[in-house]
C-alpha cells in the first residue's frame, strides 16, 4: 500500500508542478498583456493629448484667419461685381450702338431702292474716247 501512496504522491506532484509552470507561463502571458497594455494605454493617452492641443490651435487659428479670409473675399467680391456691372453697362451701350447702325444702314438702303425706283437711268456721263495710243506721237 505504501507503493500505491508513494506512486500517487509522485503523480500529484506532478500534476502539481505541471499545473504551475501552466500557471506562470499564463502570468507571464498576462502580465506581458498588461504591460503592452499599459503601454497602449501611454500611447492613446499621449494621442489624445495632441489632438486636443492641436484642436485648440485650430479653433484659435480659425477665428483670427476667418475674419481676415471674409475680409480679402468680400473685397473680391466688390471688385468682381464693379467689373461686372461696368461691363454690361459697356454691353448695352454697344447694343444700342449697334441697334443705331443697323436702324440707319437700314434707311439707307430703303432710300436707295426709292431712289432707284424714281430716277430714270442716266446717260453715261463720259463721252467715249478714241484710243489715246492714236493721238501720241510716234517716237
Amino acid at each position: 500500500m505504501r507503493c500505491i501512496v508513494t506512486h500517487l504522491c509522485a503523480l500529484l506532484c506532478s500534476a502539481l508542478q505541471r499545473t504551475i509552470i501552466y500557471l506562470c507561463a499564463m502570468q507571464l502571458t498576462f502580465e506581458g498583456h498588461l504591460v503592452h497594455g499599459k503601454g497602449l494605454n501611454v500611447v492613446l493617452s499621449g494621442m489624445q493629448a495632441r489632438n486636443e492641443e492641436l484642436a485648440r490651435k485650430s479653433a484659435a487659428i480659425s477665428e483670427e484667419d476667418l475674419e481676415a479670409m471674409r475680409g480679402e473675399f468680400e473685397a473680391r467680391l466688390g471688385a468682381a461685381e464693379r467689373k461686372v456691372y461696368a461691363l454690361t453697362k459697356e454691353r448695352d451701350a454697344l447694343r444700342r450702338g449697334a441697334d443705331k447702325l443697323n436702324s440707319a444702314n437700314d434707311l439707307v438702303k430703303e432710300k436707295d431702292a426709292i431712289i432707284q425706283q424714281v430716277s430714270p437711268p442716266l446717260p453715261s456721263l463720259v463721252p467715249s474716247l478714241p484710243c489715246l495710243s492714236c493721238l501720241l506721237p510716234a517716237a
